[in-house]
């Protein structure tokens, strides 16, 4: 009875976020592409300045701009200097967002804006292959023999939710595992390196359809929780090959500092 309650929570926050999140683009008549390209927040920091955030144990030097949502403490009282210092900041994990292909930071705080598709200053209105995409790194690379009972590998996950929801195995779609069921979620899974598993809207039932789901590298032991719109489920793996491919740039970049024991 837990797990099947756990899953349907997961399911409506799911439907609050596709009713929160619009993907048709609409431009504040204050931004404009004749602006110049917004390099700072609304605390006047620099979006390019990098600090040091502890995940789960594991170091990372994080441009503020990538940041989901942006902070709106004042990150030098509660991020260390120098990683493994004495930190003040609460949590070990980390959100952040980026923009596909090009995987920038997002000029515009993501906290405010509803959307995995909207304008900025000084850029034209993004064109098709142009998303959002926002992660979150929570018991990342940890030396873990098994996964811990709050977070299930995606296998497990499937099971849960074929005993609990009696989601049945319809096809495959773009690489993926599809499982259907009756409701407003479909399931796509993905057996292997790394292992996948995606709740997703069903197009015809809600407006503004997003998956949202989690990806396991068995080899390193690193989480990732991945959420995009449903219509950018093609690209599955170029998403989820750039969310790793930033949070390893951010680790090697804490790394090349000196790391106090």
């Amino acid at each position: 009875m837990a797990v099947k309650f756990g899953l349907l929570c997961l399911a409506a926050t799911l439907t609050f976020f596709s009713l929160a999140y619009a993907d048709n683009v609409t431009c504040p008549p204050s931004i404009k592409p004749s602006n110049s390209v917004n390099q700072r927040d609304y605390r006047g920091r620099e979006l390019s300045k990098e600090y040091f955030f502890n995940a789960s144990g594991t170091w990372l030097k994080v441009p503020l701009g990538h940041l989901s949502p942006w902070y709106g403490a004042h990150l030098e009282d509660i991020t260390p200097a120098t990683p493994g210092a004495s930190e003040k900041r609460m949590g070990t994990g980390i959100s952040y967002a980026f923009w596909m292909p090009t995987l920038r930071w997002p000029e515009r705080d993501t906290l405010s804006i509803p959307s995995f598709r909207f304008c900025e200053d000084g850029r034209t209105m993004p064109l098709d292959g142009e998303y959002l995409v926002i992660v979150s790194m929570t018991n990342s690379w940890l030396p873990l023999i098994g996964s811990p009972s709050n977070y299930p590998l995606p296998a497990e996950s499937l099971e849960k939710i074929k005993a609990n929801l009696g989601a049945t195995l319809s096809g495959t779609e773009h690489g993926l595992d599809h499982y259907e069921r009756g409701g407003m979620l479909q399931y796509f899974f993905h057996d292997g390196e790394p292992s996948v598993i995606l709740e997703c809207d069903k197009e015809a039932i809600l407006p503004n359809p997003l998956c949202f789901g989690d990806v396991w590298w068995s080899s390193e032991k690193l989480r990732l929780n991945v959420k995009f719109s449903l219509q950018d489920l093609p690209l599955w793996r170029e998403n989820i090959d750039a969310a790793y491919e930033l949070a390893h740039r951010w680790r090697n970049a804490a790394n090349n500092e000196t790391v106090a024991e």
